[in-house]
C-alpha cells in the first residue's frame, strides 16, 4: 500500500496502522458513517492524507465516491461511532498471559433503572491491535441495521 502526504509529499508507511482497511471503510460508509476524516483512499491500494486540514469539512472525500474513492476511517473513529450512535461498546485489551490482543463487544441497553445493562455480543483474541480492532468492527457491523 502507498500512503502519500499531500502536505509535504512524504511517504507515510508508518501511518498505515492507524486506518481501517479500504473494504471495511466502505462497509462502514454503507452503514451510515459520515464523520470527517484526515485521509482518503484513492483506490484500494493508495491512502492519501489530506493537504488542507482546514478544509476537513469539504465533502470532496467524505462520502463513498462511486466505486473507487472513500475516506479513510481510523480505528478509534469507528469504535467511537459505534458507541455514540448505536450504544455498542468495543473494548480492546492486551492479555499478558497469552500475549495477544483481545476484544469484547457490549451492547449498552437502557433499562428502567439508572444503571446500564451490558450484553456481551462477542469476544476473541488476535496477534496485533490493528487486526483485533478490525475484527471487532466487523463483528459490531453485524449488529447494526
Amino acid at each position: 500500500m502507498v500512503i502519500t502526504c499531500l502536505i509535504c509529499s512524504c511517504n507515510l508507511k508508518n501511518m498505515k496502522h492507524l486506518f481501517i482497511n479500504y473494504y471495511l471503510n466502505r462497509q462502514l460508509r454503507e452503514k451510515g458513517f459520515n464523520e470527517w476524516c484526515i485521509a482518503y483512499y484513492a483506490n484500494e491500494l493508495n491512502l492519501i492524507v489530506k493537504k488542507n486540514i482546514n478544509s476537513l469539512h469539504s465533502k470532496q472525500f467524505y462520502w463513498l465516491d462511486q466505486n473507487i474513492c472513500c475516506s479513510a476511517i481510523t480505528h478509534s473513529q469507528a469504535i467511537s461511532w459505534f458507541r455514540i450512535r448505536f450504544g455498542i461498546k468495543i473494548d480492546i485489551q492486551h492479555c499478558r498471559l497469552t500475549n495477544k490482543e483481545t476484544y469484547s463487544i457490549y451492547k449498552i441497553a437502557k433499562p428502567i433503572s439508572k444503571q446500564p445493562v451490558f450484553c456481551l455480543l462477542g469476544i476473541a483474541s488476535y496477534d496485533s491491535y490493528e487486526e483485533c480492532a478490525e475484527a471487532a468492527i466487523k463483528k459490531a457491523l453485524q449488529w447494526v441495521k
